[in-house]
């Protein structure tokens, strides 16, 4: 008898974890996807402007970047580069860094590099989004609106400089309505 629960034991371990290794995949696709979608929009919308939009390994690559955007360490002189997912550039000078994030849970790692960017290297900090909604029957704004915020819109105002909520079926699971496509800052 102790032999079976061993093993169902270590059975449902594989499959809990190739669970969560199919989840993981599913939501860095989705993120990507996200990013990319978001990039094509900017590029649209930017198109007849002097502003680039550049992915961060794009940014990475350019040397007149690279110590604009290092944020030191106190760690054997060490720096590294806070959360970048896209980079707006005008005349060679990064104006903004563009964080998307598709869940949630993604969200509150950026607070901390949005807070240490601003004040350190003065430039804004801006994160795109789903809103994804909460609640299992009935679709709620996880958000709320400008004048009726959220606790997660509240405790980003705090840190960012600005935040932009886009209603994209594809990414906005158990959405009720579409909207206009359009960035909306909020």
């Amino acid at each position: 008898m102790p032999t079976i629960c061993l093993i169902v034991r270590v059975m449902s371990s594989r499959i809990d974890t190739e669970t969560a290794r199919d989840r993981q995949s599913r939501v860095q696709k989705s993120g990507r996807n996200w990013e990319e979608y978001v990039k094509l929009f900017l590029q649209e919308k930017l198109e007849r402007t002097d502003i680039e939009i550049l992915w961060e390994k794009e940014a990475r690559n350019r040397e007149e970047l690279e110590g604009l955007l290092s944020l030191p360490t106190g760690y054997r002189n060490e720096s590294v580069w806070d959360d970048v997912d896209m980079l707006a550039v005008k005349n060679g000078l990064p104006i903004a860094i563009i964080n998307c994030k598709s869940s949630i849970h993604g969200r509150f790692s950026f607070y901390f590099w949005a807070l240490l960017c601003r004040i350190n290297k003065r430039i804004r900090f801006l994160v795109v989004s789903p809103d994804s909604g909460t609640g299992q029957d009935e679709w709620k704004s996880e958000w709320g609106t400008p004048r009726n915020p959220s606790k997660y819109r509240e405790l980003a105002r705090r840190y960012v400089d600005g935040i932009y909520v886009e209603n994209v079926p594809e990414f906005c699971k158990n959405i009720k309505e579409t909207r206009e496509l359009s960035l909306v800052m909020l």
